[in-house]
This record gives C-alpha cells, structure tokens and sequence, in this order.
C-alpha cells in the first residue's frame, strides 16, 4: 500500500507542477497556499515511510501536520485572506525573537543580532496575539468556511472543521506528545527482562490511518489551497486520490474483524 501512495503523490506532484502556476510577488495568498499544499505532499510522503518502516504510532502523530495544514489552509483562504497570508508568513519573526529570549538569558555575552534579524525581532515584539503562537488549532477548525461551495445543501450550513477537531486532531495529538497513551506500549510489565519497544504491541492500522489522515487532507488542502488560482485537479486525478483513501480503508477493515473474531475482544480493548 506504501509503494501504491508513493506512485500517486508523485503523480500529484508531476500534475501541479505542470499546471505552471505563478504565485504573484505581491500577493502574500499566493505563495502561503502553494507552500502548505507543498508542505503537505512532503509530510504524506514522511508518513509514507514511516509506516512502510513499520513505525505506525509515529505516522499516526505526524499526520496531525497534515490536518493542520489544512486547518491553515481553510482558516487563511476564509476571511481577509492576504491578512491573514500576511500574518502567518510574517510569524516566523516569533522564531527569531524568541531565540533572542534565549540568547539573553542563557547566553548573555554572545553576539547580539543586527540587521534584518533585528528588525524582525522588533516586528514580533509588536504582535498583538505574542509570540507562542499564531492560531489555535480549535478556532482555525471551528470558523464557518464561507465558501458557498462548501456549504451543506441538506441543511444550508456552512462547512466546520469539527469532526478533524474533535476526532483526528485530539487522538493524533496524543501521538506527538508523549501521553500515556502513545508511551504505553514501551513501558515494561516488570514480569520479563525489558527490551526496546514490543512488537507484539506494534498496530498496522495506526498506519492505515495515518496514512487515511495524509492522503485526505493533502487532497483538501490541495483543492482549497488551487481554488485561489480557479484551479482544480483532473478528474482522472480526483478518482485517483479517492480510490487510493477507499483501498486503505478496505484494507483496515477486515483485519478489525478478524482480530475480534480471533480474541473475542475489541480492538480498543487491546
């Protein structure tokens, strides 16, 4: 399955790069939607080979990036999107200021910066929102995605992010932090000499779902991040990308309900 993504996110890659797209230098919108939609084909393939390294926990973490390079894509493309492009493209002055944070306490007597590095230090100072963050993850999933394409015809409401909150980015998010939850299976029982990190305890699905989490929202953020130059993938593409999600979906699924049949327990009873 590994090898089946790799073939289709360089054919995603092969269809974006010939559509020749030329972000304007004076619009911020541009370059910010073409760098997350090029930031997320790279994450998909990191994943991509971690689970092919049988690594499947750490997939499963790092496929929060991909989700949220979706959330930023809709979140930016949604209300004053060159502000917002604008914002998030100039927060990398946060990096800088506080590395200078840094420097003072713990390295008083080095070289202070000067220049240009100076000058973004001085921008960041002045953010209003500080310098920790830029967005949080709750308000970029739950504001109404304008867009009148996205909005539900059944009920007339406008698109959220709320499930990808609530399910993906919470679950996720205990994989890239060392919870209890992710770190559960390196800890020894005290019954058996320890060993680095028990395979018996090692779950492909995590791998399936992670790669379901950077495949699909590569593919969104891909639609939403093109939608700004009324572009849209091929068809060809779109069923690709659709049937890729479908198979690893198929591929997950039976090994549930063996493994409930084999044990008599649910997976989630593990």
């Amino acid at each position: 399955m590994e090898r089946r993504v790799s073939s289709s996110l360089t054919a995603l890659t092969k269809e974006i790069n010939e559509a020749s797209l030329y972000p304007r230098s004076d619009h911020t919108l541009d370059r910010v939607m073409l760098g997350l939609a090029s930031k997320s084909v790279s994450l998909a393939r990191s994943v991509c080979q971690l689970v092919h390294a049988g690594l499947y926990a750490e997939a499963f973490g790092l496929s929060r990036s991909s989700l949220e390079a979706f959330l930023l894509t809709k979140f930016i493309s949604n209300k004053k999107p060159e502000e917002r492009a604008q914002s998030y493209l100039d927060f990398f002055k946060a990096h800088y200021y506080n590395r200078e944070q840094v420097r003072k306490k713990y390295f008083p007597r080095s070289k202070t910066p000067s220049g240009i590095q100076q000058q973004w230090i001085d921008d960041a100072s002045r953010f209003r929102s500080g310098t920790k963050s830029w967005q949080p993850a709750w308000n970029m999933a739950s504001e109404l995605y304008e867009d009148q394409r996205e909005i539900n015809k059944k009920t007339g409401e406008a698109y959220q992010a709320l499930f990808e909150f609530d399910a993906v980015y919470e679950h996720t998010s205990h994989y890239v932090h060392c919870t209890s939850l992710c770190t559960a299976p390196h800890i020894p029982t005290g019954e058996t000499v320890f060993k680095i990190f028990d395979e018996r305890w090692n779950d492909p699905d995590k791998g399936h779902m992670a790669l379901i989490n950077a495949v699909g929202y590569l593919y969104m953020t891909a639609i939403l991040a093109l939608r700004q130059y009324h572009y849209t993938l091929s068809s060809r593409m779109e069923r690709r990308l659709t049937n890729l999600l479908l198979a690893i979906t198929k591929q997950m699924t039976p090994k549930r309900i063996r493994l409930r049949k084999r044990t008599g327990k649910k997976l989630a009873k593990r």
